[in-house]
């Protein structure tokens, strides 16, 4: 895992630009799914790693939601999201909401 917190801190920073303000929402969105996949949902081979915090993590997850442009990533980080609520991990009702609201 030596590159794990380099790639990890990339993908943090591509999950944090605004999808509006960028021509390339693909790009963005597929990186937080990494992000996700990585460290917050399914098997989560990376969750261990501590130099991130999870509430930033989840926060940053959840203002990419809904994902629009790879139907299969959709699928796969919405039923994550929906793990993380079910499992009490995302707190944030009104973005909760926003993100239900849109699927």
């Amino acid at each position: 895992e030596p590159y794990a917190q380099s790639i990890l801190l990339n993908l943090m920073a591509l999950g944090k630009v605004p999808k509006d303000e960028n021509q390339d929402v693909h790009l963005i969105e597929n990186a937080v799914s990494a992000l996700a996949a990585l460290v917050l949902i399914g098997p989560a081979p990376l969750g261990h790693m501590k130099f991130l915090n999870r509430d930033d993590l989840i926060a940053t997850f959840l203002k990419q939601l809904p994902f629009r442009e790879d139907e299969d990533e959709a699928k796969i980080c919405h039923a994550g999201f929906c793990d993380l609520v079910i499992q009490g991990d995302a707190k944030d009702t009104s973005e909760i909401m926003r993100i239900v609201g849109e699927i």
